[in-house]
Formats: C-alpha cells, structure tokens, sequence
C-alpha cells in the first residue's frame, strides 16, 4: 500500500520543480587551447643506446627456481654447462643439478658437508664430474659421479685465503686465487701446480702468502691483488679477462695471448682488501666492492660480453619496464646496448653462462634457458 501511495507524489514533486525552476545560469567561458597549444603526452624514457633481446626474448625457457628446490631470494654463485646438463651452485652449501633439455626437466639437489663453503665451480669434460673451490681454502673438491668426494691438496702450499674461481679443460684446472704473486695458476687432477701465469708486481704485491705485516699495517687495512677473471668461448676454450691491462687472452701454443685490449680507464679492476693485516682481528674482503674480483663475462656469439647490470635511472622513469644493461668491450672503448624486461620481482644481478648449444642465465627468480638469436 506504500509503494502506490508514494508514486503519484514523486511524479506531482516533479512536476512542481519542472515548472517553478528558474533557467540555469550560463557556465563561465573557458579558455579553450588552440591546437599549436596542445602537447603530445611525454614519451617513455628510452635508452642511450641500440636494444637486443636476449633474456627477456619470449621464446626462452623459464623455469621457476622455487620449482627446482632453490631457496627464495637465492642468488646463485656459479653455473656450470654440459650439453645435457645444468649445475646450479645455489649457495655455499647446495648444488642443483637440472636437465637442460625439455624431455630431461628433472632436478637433483645436492648438499655440502658440515663445515664445507663452496664459491665456484666448474664440470670436467673428461667425465662430467664437478670441480669446487672456496674463497677460505687453497684446496679443490673433486665431486665424483656417484655421490664420492675427495679433497685436491695442492703440494707445498701454505697461506691464507683461497681460490676465487674454476675452469676446467682436457689438459688440467685453472684457479684463480684468493692472492697471490700470480693471479693464475694451472694444476693437474692430483693438485700438482702445472704453470702459473699473470705475476703482479709494485702497488699489485700479493697478500695472502705473506706472512709478515708491519705495525702500521696491522692497524688499518691493505688492499692489492687484482685478480683475472675466467670464461669459455663458444668453441669452448678458456680465455681470461685481465683487469690489470684491461685484456682479454686466450692460451694458444703454450703461452697466453692477447687477443682485445679495451681503452676504458674506468673498468675496474678488481682487488681484494684486508682490515687489521697479521693480527688475531684480521678480516679479508675478496669480494669487497670496487675492490672485489675483475669484471665477469659471457660470451655472445664470438664476442665477450660484460656481465649485465640492471639499469636503475632509466627503469625508474618508464613504469612496468626494467632495463638490464651489457657492455660490449671494443678495441676503441665499450659499445653499450640494453634489454628491455618486465619489472622484475626480485632484484638479483644476473649471471649469463653460454656455450654451442645456447646461454643459461638466472633472473628474476627464474632459470631461463635459451639458444642465440641470430645477429645478436
């Protein structure tokens, strides 16, 4: 009985405001812009430089790391390549082994001893085994298929620090030590030291086997040993970065030979930085900031490339996009190029590793794996 009693009264209210409404006042002019005063919405800020596509290409393979066993916000240290295989060293502790292929995407994990820190590895082509060093010891691990390890002692070899990196060929195991008068030493599989190669001297004196610091010294800090970095080529042959001379070398005919000098005094060159030297106190940073290891790099077609970073400044200004940036090392300076990505959710540097058969990368909490674009 409401509801038909209301009607007729809102309908005659209405009417009544319809007919006893005074007109509306007129709106208040506007300025109305002519056409040369309108201006284009800015556009998105793009890089200073060419654009490739590589880890963020759609047809990569990604495989999230959770779903292989790797802890969240991991940064894994090192990868190591076979055609069938992907090592994984997720952490000090942990290795994960994943099929490289779709029809192989199987994973095992594998775990350090108590008291074991791993920092880099690498897979020996003689019989797929696994190779390990620390930064705190001058050993190797030898991890043997089938679950065996051993301890590598090399001979008559004392100090403090350890290996910083690992390669390994048919003819033995390059390491790069922690410091040491030489930045590059090759041992065969029992340890024996074999050769060893790029000899600091003046400013670059080795610490580590040093045995002796002066008052002074053991009051403050001491940095110096500039390290060589290591990577293979697509043909798969060792060749080592130098941050001392900015070159890069390949071993040909016994000796290393220089094969690209880059002219950028703003590279740095890697070092290794000790507080309170020959005291109880004494603290080594090998992977301290600008003093930390030389340059890594990865090689895209038969070029090396510069590790990427991730580009803030630019990525700040263009929302949902983040910007990874490579720098390509020429004879005359470094070429820059960037890669386009999706904002990423976990903010890791990646680590590219490549061979004949493509690249492997870790990013944004992804293993992504992927073959050469051609013209990159």
């Amino acid at each position: 009985m409401k509801e038909r009693a209301l009607a007729p009264l809102l309908v005659l209210t209405a009417m009544a405001l319809s007919g006893c409404a005074s007109p509306a006042p007129a709106p208040p002019a506007h300025h109305l812009p002519k056409l040369k005063d309108l201006k284009p919405a800015p556009k998105p800020e793009e890089p200073p430089g060419p654009l490739l596509s590589l880890l963020c290409e759609p047809a990569v393979r990604k495989i999230p790391l959770a779903s292989i066993g790797v802890p969240p916000h991991s940064q894994p240290l090192d990868i190591a390549l076979t055609p069938e295989r992907v090592w994984l060293l997720v952490n000090q502790q942990q290795i994960v082994d994943v099929g490289r292929k779709p029809e192989q995407a199987t994973f095992r994990t594998i775990a350090a001893q108590e008291g074991a820190y791993w920092d880099a590895m690498d897979v020996d082509p003689r019989d797929g085994s696994l190779w390990l060093v620390s930064l705190v010891r001058l050993e190797l691990i030898h991890l043997i298929p089938g679950g065996r390890s051993e301890v590598v002692r090399i001979p008559r070899l004392e100090g403090e620090g350890g290996f910083r990196d690992v390669l390994v060929d048919e003819e033995g195991i390059y390491v790069v030590p922690t410091c040491a008068e030489h930045a590059l030493w090759k041992v065969d599989r029992k340890g024996a030291l074999l050769d060893q190669a790029f000899k600091r001297e003046g400013e670059e004196v080795p610490l580590t086997l040093r045995t002796e610091f002066t008052p002074e010294e053991g009051q403050g800090s001491v940095a110096g040993c500039l390290p060589v970095s290591l990577a293979r080529d697509l043909s798969g042959r060792v060749t080592v970065f130098d941050g001392v001379d900015r070159t890069f070398y390949r071993h040909e005919s016994g000796s290393w030979t220089p094969v690209l000098q880059v002219l950028d005094p703003e590279l740095p060159a890697g070092g290794v930085r000790v507080d309170f030297p020959g005291t109880e106190n004494a603290v080594w940073k090998p992977g301290w900031g600008a003093a930390g290891n030389a340059l890594g790099f990865f090689f895209l077609d038969e070029e090396p490339v510069f590790q990427p970073e991730m580009e803030m400044e630019i990525s700040r200004k263009v929302k949902g996009v983040q910007y990874l940036q490579y720098m390509r090392p020429r004879t005359e300076g470094l070429e820059v190029a960037f890669e386009r990505c999706k904002d990423f959710s976990w903010f890791a540097p990646p680590l590219v590793v490549s061979d004949e058969h493509g690249f492997v990368s870790t990013l944004d909490s992804q293993l992504i794996l992927g073959s050469f674009p051609e013209g990159q």
